[in-house]
C-alpha cells in the first residue's frame, strides 16, 4: 500500500491549485470591475432577461456532452482519454443542431418568453460552452493549468470588452448577452489545439467508448442537469411571479456570491479530480488524506466568507453597486450559509465521478430538484420575494449538508 502523499506531491495540488487561481483570480479582477460599471449601465430588468438567457445556458450546457466529459479524467490510457474527448465534442455538435430545432418551441417554457429572439443564440452559446467543458478536463488531464488559467483571463477581457462597450451605446440586454457569447468564444478558441483538430477519430473506437463509460449519459448527465436546474430554479419562478426586474436582483444576488467559488473553489475542484482519480488507484489511505485535507482547506476559506456577507451583505451591495441593488443586498443574507457550503462541496462532488456512483446521486438530485421546485412553488405563491428566498437558501443548505457528508464517506474521510 502506498503512502498518503506528502512533501512535493502535497505541494504540487495546492501549487497547480494556486496556479489556476491565479488566472482565475486576474480573470475575476476583470469580471469585478465589468459587474461595478455594469450595473450602473444596466437594468435591474436588463440583468433579469441576461441572467435567463445564461443560466439556461449553464443547464442545457450540461448535456451538451452526454455526460461523456466526466469520464475524459478516469482512463489510464492517455489514447482513451482523448477518444473520449473527440466522443464529447462530436456529441456537442449533434446536440446544438438539436436546440436549433428546439429554440422555437422555447417560448412555452415558463420565464423563457422573456427572451424574445435572443432564445435562437442559445444553441450557439450552449455550444459553446459544452465544447470548453470538454477541453478543460482534457487540458485538466494534461496538466496544462497555465493555459486554463490564461483561458479564463481571455474568456473575461473579451466578456468585459463587450459587455461595456455595448451597455454605453445600447439599452436592454444586448451588451451583457453578447459579451457572455463572446467571452466563451474567446476561450474556446484559445483551448482548441492542433491534435483534436486534426485526428480523425476511429468510428469502432468512439462506439466501444460510448459503451463502456455507458453510465455517465444514464445516470450522470441527468444528474448534473437536475443539479444545475435546481440552482437557477429563482430566475424562472421570479421572472414568472414577480417580474424580470425581481429576476435581476437574483442575478446580481447569484453574480457576487459565486465569485469567490470561481476564483478559488472551482480551481480546487478541477486539480482535485485530476488527484483524487490518482489516488482512488493508490490506496483508500492516500485517497483519505487527500479528502481530508482538501475539505478543511475549503472550509477555512468559507467562513470568514460567509461571516462577512451575513453582516455586511445589504450595505456592501448598495454601497459597491449601487442604491439600486438593494434588494439583492438582502437577498444575499438568506443565500450566503447556501453559497458557503456548495464553495466547499463543489470541489469534493468530484469523488461522486471518481467512484463512479452516479445511479446513487441521480436518486439523490432528484430529491434535490423536487425539494427545491415544491419548496420555491409554494413559497412564490404565498411569500414575498425576500422571504421566498429564504426559503430557497434553507432548502439549499440542508440537502447541500446530505452531498457533503456522502461525498466524504466515499473519499474515506468519515
Amino acid at each position: 500500500m502506498k503512502a498518503p502523499e506528502t512533501g512535493p506531491a502535497k505541494a504540487s495540488f495546492w501549487r497547480n491549485a494556486l496556479t489556476l487561481s491565479a488566472g482565475t483570480f486576474s480573470a475575476q479582477a476583470l469580471g469585478l470591475l465589468t459587474l461595478l460599471i455594469s450595473a450602473r449601465l444596466y437594468s435591474d430588468e436588463a440583468v433579469g432577461i441576461s441572467g435567463i438567457f445564461i443560466f439556461t445556458v449553464i443547464i442545457l450546457a450540461v448535456a451538451m456532452n452526454g455526460g461523456y466529459e466526466m469520464a475524459i479524467m478516469l482512463p489510464k490510457d492517455d489514447s482513451e482519454a482523448f477518444h473520449l474527448t473527440q466522443l464529447s465534442l462530436g456529441i456537442t455538435a449533434v446536440a446544438a443542431l438539436a436546440l436549433l430545432v428546439l429554440a422555437a418551441l422555447l417560448p412555452a417554457v415558463p420565464g423563457i418568453e422573456a427572451l424574445g429572439d435572443w432564445r435562437f443564440a442559445l444553441p450557439l452559446s450552449a455550444a459553446l460552452e459544452g465544447t470548453q467543458q470538454a477541453l478543460r478536463v482534457w487540458l485538466n488531464r494534461r496538466g496544462a493549468y497555465k493555459r486554463l488559467a490564461m483561458s479564463r483571463l481571455l474568456r473575461a477581457l473579451a466578456s468585459g470588452v463587450v459587455a461595456v462597450g455595448l451597455g454605453l451605446s445600447h439599452e436592454g440586454p444586448s451588451g451583457l448577452i453578447l459579451g457572455w457569447i463572446a467571452g466563451q468564444a474567446a476561450a474556446v478558441l484559445f483551448l482548441l489545439s492542433p491534435e483534436l483538430l486534426s485526428q480523425r477519430p476511429a468510428l469502432a473506437r468512439l462506439r466501444a467508448l460510448a459503451r463502456e463509460y455507458n453510465d455517465f449519459p444514464r445516470y450522470g448527465m441527468l444528474s448534473a442537469w437536475l443539479n444545475t436546474a435546481a440552482r437557477f430554479l429563482p430566475v424562472y419562478f421570479f421572472t414568472s411571479f414577480y417580474g424580470s426586474d425581481i429576476a435581476g436582483q437574483f442575478t446580481q444576488t447569484d453574480r457576487v456570491l459565486s465569485l469567490p467559488a470561481t476564483l478559488f473553489s472551482m480551481a480546487v475542484g478541477e486539480v482535485f479530480y485530476a488527484k483524487a482519480s490518482e489516488a482512488a488507484r493508490e490506496s483508500d489511505t492516500a485517497l483519505a488524506h487527500l479528502t481530508r485535507r482538501t475539505f478543511f482547506r475549503l472550509l477555512s476559506l468559507a467562513l470568514p466568507y460567509l461571516l462577512l456577507i451575513l453582516l455586511l451583505g445589504p450595505w456592501l451591495f448598495a454601497w459597491v453597486l449601487g442604491p439600486q441593488w438593494a434588494l439583492a443586498g438582502q437577498f444575499s443574507r438568506a443565500l450566503i450559509p447556501w453559497m458557503a457550503m456548495v464553495f466547499v462541496a463543489a470541489p469534493l462532488s468530484y469523488m461522486i465521478d471518481v467512484r463512479r456512483k452516479l445511479g446513487p446521486f441521480l436518486g439523490f438530485n432528484v430529491c434535490l430538484f423536487a425539494v427545491r421546485l415544491l419548496s420555491l412553488l409554494w413559497a412564490c405563491q404565498h411569500l414575498s420575494p425576500e422571504s421566498a428566498m429564504m426559503v430557497f437558501g434553507a432548502s439549499g443548505v440542508c440537502m447541500v449538508l446530505l452531498q457533503l457528508l456522502w461525498t466524504l464517506r466515499l473519499g474515506r474521510a468519515l
